[in-house]
């Protein structure tokens, strides 16, 4: 079972008072090794490689987040600064100039927009 509908809805949630959108992409991940429930084929998919999830799902499992404090937070080959983490579920990365990721971890996956 593909976990794509539910892209729209992550997106759908991110809109302001306006009816503003403020994600342009998302994916579901599993926090167990980091397989995907979504697939690319979303338009809107946020594309990861497997390193990238599983790398990803490793240090919310676990976590331990220093490796991105080290070296950032990679997402479809683009590294976003790490800012902060909020009790091991939420982390949040920016770009230098423009643009921003948010990951955030359920009992059983991960949420990335």
């Amino acid at each position: 079972m593909s976990w794509d509908s539910y892209i729209d809805n992550l997106i759908g949630q991110t809109k302001d008072a306006s009816g503003n959108t403020h994600a342009d992409k998302a994916c579901i991940i599993g926090l167990d090794g980091g397989a995907k429930w979504t697939t690319d084929a979303h338009p809107h998919a946020l594309k990861l490689s497997t390193g990238e999830t599983v790398n990803i799902a490793g240090c919310f499992k676990s976590k331990d987040f220093s490796e991105f404090m080290a070296s950032g937070i990679v997402a479809e080959g683009v590294e976003y600064q790490f800012l902060r983490e909020e009790d091991g579920k939420v982390v949040f990365g920016k770009k230098k100039y423009e643009g921003a990721i948010t990951l955030q971890a359920s009992k059983t996956a991960i949420f990335n927009n």
